[in-house]
């Protein structure tokens, strides 16, 4: 996001002489408050790209880990927030008017989403557990079938006093209760009968079909439920996009401030002092690309003034391309 608020300065420079003044007394500041440009740009490296994060939401292919960072990010703009009010510059307290960490959308996020959530909705294992009770009940039958079948056994051994009464499973008749010959008799007639074999017969209960098809289907209607659920979360996300690019714009803009000042301090840069006359005075300027590449760069003095020398050529190796095969520089 400071990148991209860069690049904009750049092919859109300021005009306005106090936004210029303005600009250059935020960098000034946090030039002088060290301990604040510190902690500002340790806080900004744990923002992601809340303006690519708004898109995916808005479109609704963002994943949930991503949504954790959107979560993430934006609680780390509170912390931003509090930082850069330390401050007193116009334009850093106007931009931290505009840092609004949006307390709704990361709860909603931290509410809907577990803390370790799987890569897509649809591999199941991202909607937290207690936001919806059938949700829960079919995650608990998945992950607690043999033991559900076990109590249902031991349930209906109580009830029709028949201890040999065992609950089965085969892939043609699902769930059945099997009983031996010797216990018919004792067959509740809510049973109902479903196949007849030499010393057994074996029959089903509303209930165990009830219980049958929960097993069955749990994983595939919880993901089914799962996906509904955080689709209805990226919809109310979604619906707060334009605020989180507000937020996303003010970030990028103190990152790139807080680069200028850090740049500043690390290159002993100093401030430009503006004159509404029609000249130029640098003294021993340095080009900030050529000396980040070498130590042996020469400071120059610049001296352009309209009515002596409005019009000036550089020529020389100082930023030109040499092609030895020419012989020419250009």
């Amino acid at each position: 996001m400071g990148s991209r608020a860069l690049r904009g300065w750049l092919s859109r420079p300021l005009l306005d002489r106090d936004a210029i003044f303005a600009r250059h007394d935020a960098v000034d500041e946090l030039t002088r408050s060290r301990a604040i440009l510190e902690e500002l740009t340790k806080t900004l490296t744990r923002i992601a790209d809340l303006e690519r994060l708004a898109t995916r939401v808005t479109v609704r292919t963002a994943s949930p880990r991503e949504c954790q960072t959107l979560a993430e990010s934006l609680e780390a703009c509170g912390e931003l927030n509090l930082i850069v009010n330390q401050l007193r510059g116009p334009l850093l307290l106007e931009l931290a008017a505009a840092l609004d960490p949006l307390t709704d959308v990361s709860e909603t996020i931290r509410a809907t989403i577990g803390d370790e959530p799987s890569i897509s909705a649809r591999d199941g294992g991202v909607i937290r557990a207690g936001i919806d009770a059938e949700l829960d009940e079919l995650r608990s039958i998945a992950r607690d079938s043999k033991s559900i079948l076990l109590r249902i056994e031991e349930e209906e051994r109580a009830k029709t006093g028949i201890p040999s009464l065992k609950v089965r499973f085969n892939s043609v008749f699902g769930y059945y209760i099997e009983v031996s010959k010797a216990n018919f008799a004792k067959v509740p007639a809510e049973y109902i009968r479903k196949q007849t074999l030499v010393n057994a017969e074996r029959f089903i209960t509303p209930e165990l079909k009830v219980i049958e098809d929960k097993i069955l289907r749990a994983e595939e209607r919880s993901i089914a439920i799962e996906v509904r659920l955080y689709e209805a979360m990226l919809v109310a996300v979604g619906a707060r996009a334009a605020a989180i690019l507000d937020t996303a714009r003010a970030v990028g803009a103190l990152d790139a401030i807080g680069s200028f000042a850090t740049s500043a301090v690390k290159q002993r840069w100093c401030r430009a002092t503006l004159s509404e006359e029609m000249e130029v005075d640098v003294d021993e300027g340095r080009h900030p690309v050529v000396e980040s590449l070498t130590t042996r760069f020469i400071p120059n003095d610049t001296r352009i003034h309209r009515d002596r020398n409005g019009i000036q050529i550089i020529t020389g190796p100082n930023m030109a391309e040499n092609r030895p095969t020419s012989g020419r520089s250009r």
